[in-house]
């Protein structure tokens, strides 16, 4: 009983303290994106890592269902409501969840190397007893040419909304 308890209490360390490190600040090589914030909720509890292109209002309906079925609580502003993207003749949407460990940022940007973009979650203090990771989730609107360049968001690629 008590080595199954040590080793929770392990596992469980290891999960809190993974990705601490993870999209803090941009790389000074990075190149930032002019991007508009839409949404912003750096107290995200939105599950694993994804990014999405939102490029017409199916999309953005395809998003809002898929993220609903994904989170089944709370949803962000842009999933209540996925009429607010509009726009798509200039412009497309990039959505992401990502980790910042036990750090809570206050802004975000997005910033790019290649055709591997990054949302860059900014400030924020690291809080080692935090009890769950943050997964801080953003819509960043980006000129809709911009949008066809990216390949990998934080070198992982793009999620499908199927």
């Amino acid at each position: 009983m008590r080595r199954t308890a040590l080793l929770l209490g392990f596992v469980i360390g290891i999960l809190l303290t993974a990705g601490c490190d993870a999209a803090t600040n941009a790389d000074p090589s990075d190149e930032r994106v002019s991007a508009n914030v839409v949404e912003f909720d750096p107290n995200g509890v939105y599950g694993s890592p994804f990014a999405v292109i939102i490029d017409s209002p199916d999309a953005a309906r395809a998003f809002a269902e898929w993220f609903t079925a994904r989170v089944h609580s709370n949803p962000p502003e842009v999933v209540r409501d996925p009429g607010r993207l509009t726009g798509f003749e200039r412009s497309a949407y990039l959505a992401v969840v990502t980790l910042t460990g036990c750090r809570a940022p206050v802004s975000t940007e997005l910033h790019r190397q290649g055709a591997d973009f990054r949302p860059a979650m900014l400030g924020g203090v690291d809080h080692p007893e935090c009890y769950r990771p943050y997964t801080p989730f953003a819509v960043y609107e980006i000129p809709r040419e911009v949008s066809a360049e990216i390949t990998t968001v934080n070198g992982e690629s793009l999620t499908p909304l199927a």
